[in-house]
């Protein structure tokens, strides 16, 4: 469906199929008319937005490079005329609009000013760049909070708000967030011994191994408590989550994940999944409440500079 749309308003002009390496070159040397340039910028925004829209990925940076572009040269086209000092030169709108539009919808400022300096190679032209990214960076962030780009990694699962949020989440992993105190059990000892050892007013869950020291599952302990007339079975035989873990480098993320999945409060935190030996525990409220607050630090930094 998307092939059959572009393809549809290529017939109008071809500018709208591909990147738009070829289309920038052309346009911005062969002094177009405005009607000409709205229509390729019109185009080419229908023809984007019916690729992303069916879940094309790819075609963001040039894309928007080009429109930027012809969005700066339709600016000076039109001013010339009943403002022929104060519109800017083609080419000089062209780079400072690529710069901004390019900021808005990438959120990479001094990436587009490099870009610019390094196409113009005049540091006169640049400092317009640098003025228009800028500026657009504050717009864009006052008025959506984060660029385009940002948005599209909201739509896979990344709750970020910018490239500043990316190292810190990556960061918080399970072996930085478990607790290393916990109480463990042997999965042989009688279900009477475990009641007397673990009281419930002390002790929320019991992590099992079993003789061979590999984790096999938790006991809670308002389940180990509930229990009557069994007190010479086995702890393990009120084990949970025998094959529900985590491992120490499990992303925050994979970790809300297995929460969801296992519908459980805690998990256990092994050292290898062929080893499978207990090395902390992790509970649900903890990673919510750090994560919480973690973003609400890096939140007011951002905004208090």
């Amino acid at each position: 469906m998307a092939a059959c749309s572009s393809a549809g308003l290529a017939l109008l002009t071809p500018t709208v199929l591909g990147a738009g390496h070829g289309a920038m070159q052309i346009l911005l040397v062969s002094n177009p008319t405005w009607l000409l340039l709205t229509t390729t910028i019109v185009l080419k925004i229908l023809a984007s937005a019916v690729s992303l829209g069916s879940g094309f990925r790819g075609g963001l940076f040039f894309a928007s490079l080009l429109l930027g572009a012809l969005i700066g040269q339709l600016y000076s086209v039109v001013l010339t005329g009943p403002f022929p000092t104060l519109a800017l030169q083609p080419g000089t709108a062209a780079i400072a609009a690529l710069a901004a539009l390019g900021t808005g919808v990438l959120g990479a400022p001094f990436s587009m000013v490099c870009l610019a300096l390094e196409i113009t190679g005049d540091f006169s032209v640049t400092v317009g760049a640098v003025v228009a990214s800028s500026v657009c960076a504050l717009i864009v962030r006052e008025l959506f909070g984060y660029s385009f780009a940002t948005w599209r990694f909201h739509l896979r699962g990344e709750v970020i708000r910018g490239p500043q949020d990316i190292g810190w989440v990556r960061q918080m992993s399970a072996a930085s967030l478990m607790r290393a105190d916990f109480e463990n059990a042997l999965t042989t000892m009688p279900i009477g011994e475990a009641q007397k050892l673990f009281s419930p007013a002390q002790v929320r869950q019991v992590v099992l191994h079993d003789p061979n020291g590999s984790y096999a599952g938790i006991v809670a302990s308002a389940t180990l408590h509930s229990v009557t007339n069994r007190d010479d079975d086995p702890l393990g035989s009120l084990a949970q989550q025998q094959d529900e873990y985590l491992l120490p480098t499990t992303s925050v993320r994979e970790i809300l994940k297995a929460f969801e999945r296992s519908e459980a409060d805690v998990l256990a935190v092994i050292d290898r999944a062929d080893h499978r030996v207990t090395i902390g525990t992790l509970s649900e409220s903890h990673v919510l409440r750090t994560y919480g607050e973690e973003l609400e630090r890096r939140n007011q930094e951002l905004f208090s500079r």
